[in-house]
């Protein structure tokens, strides 16, 4: 797919995204051709830490899908579309992924319990629509019947995004296998890199705010943006975003767990930079319902908290590299 192409499939993301209830939303990008784009034939997440590049039309267009979502603060279940690709299933299956509760340090979103498979996690608005709900243990990755869960609004800070609780107990013989523990961890890793996508596209839209602020705002007779200390303010929020962007993009070719790993902290990480300075930056007016900078806040900090914050990841990034006593071998680093 050539940038080109990839120009006219954003085009047409920003239209649907925009345009379409949550809810609504997997079955408009599907009827605007998503599966066609998404199920290439020998297109398989890598296990964990390869180093090989799939380079596919399908991980560029996640990949857009994930950064369109996250500037425009897209509320429904579009990351469930990644995670669906990852275990192998058609992009047009109506699944909706329950992801581990939050804080998720280790956590899972289904513990097996003798007989029993309990459940306890986080999933987007739109799980009424799912035929099946896909959960990843600590072994693999199952399929339940969604009649057999509780759900509950969560609310909380964000609660346009729409975020469910998900909690029951099913018989262990009654869940269905998606995928093997491979397939599980590519599971986490395609969830990892598309909230990585999210976060890093809202850093640099909270990044662009700001610039335009800054340029309008006047103090002492002369723009802000002319002052100092906005200047290194901003410079460190625009060394972070790019540092995010990089990394998104190396996990997106390279398919692995590491890389996605890491591409989550280190997009967590600009989005906390971003936070703080667009916010001082901001002054009160970044508090107010005046200005939409807080939409953003609050939508990434709920992201980042999400299959782990950026300090938890860069403590399992720091454990694994401290067990295996080497550095993995990254693309283009």
């Amino acid at each position: 797919m050539n940038v080109g192409e990839l120009d006219l499939v954003r085009t047409s993301l920003r239209e649907v995204l925009r345009g379409t209830d949550a809810a609504a939303l997997p079955r408009a990008l599907l009827e605007s051709g998503w599966s066609e784009l998404v199920d290439a034939p020998g297109d398989q997440t890598s296990p964990p830490d390869a180093d090989a590049s799939s380079g596919s039309d399908a991980a560029a267009v996640l990949a857009l899908l994930a950064q369109e979502s996250g500037r425009v603060l897209a509320n429904g279940p579009v990351l469930d579309l990644a995670v669906v690709h990852a275990v192998g299933l058609p992009a047009d299956d109506v699944t909706a992924v329950v992801l581990p509760p939050v804080p998720a340090r280790g956590a899972v979103a289904a513990c097996r319990s003798g007989p029993e498979l309990e459940i306890d996690g986080l999933a987007f608005a739109g799980v009424g629509r799912a035929k099946r709900l896909l959960l990843v243990t600590a072994d693999d990755a199952v399929a339940v019947d969604p009649a057999a869960v509780t759900v509950s609004p969560v609310g909380g800070l964000d609660p346009d995004l729409g975020l469910l609780s998900v909690r029951g107990t099913v018989a262990a013989s009654e869940s269905t296998p998606l995928a093997d523990r491979a397939g599980a961890i590519a599971a986490t890793a395609s969830a990892r890199r598309f909230l990585a996508g999210q976060l890093a596209a809202i850093a640099a839209v909270m990044l662009d705010k700001t610039v335009t602020y800054v340029g309008q705002r006047h103090q002492y007779g002369r723009a802000i943006g002319s002052f100092q200390a906005v200047k290194h303010r901003l410079a460190d929020v625009q060394v972070a975003c790019s540092a995010a962007d990089d990394a998104v993009a190396i996990a997106w070719e390279d398919g692995g767990y590491f890389t996605a790993l890491a591409a989550k902290a280190l997009a967590g990480r600009a989005f906390l930079t971003a936070a703080t300075h667009c916010q001082q930056v901001h002054g009160a007016i970044a508090f107010t319902a005046e200005h939409d900078l807080h939409r953003y806040v609050r939508r990434g900090y709920v992201l980042d908290a999400l299959l782990g914050s950026a300090d938890d990841l860069a403590w399992e990034l720091g454990e694994r590299l401290y067990a295996s006593r080497s550095v993995p071998r990254l693309p283009r680093l």
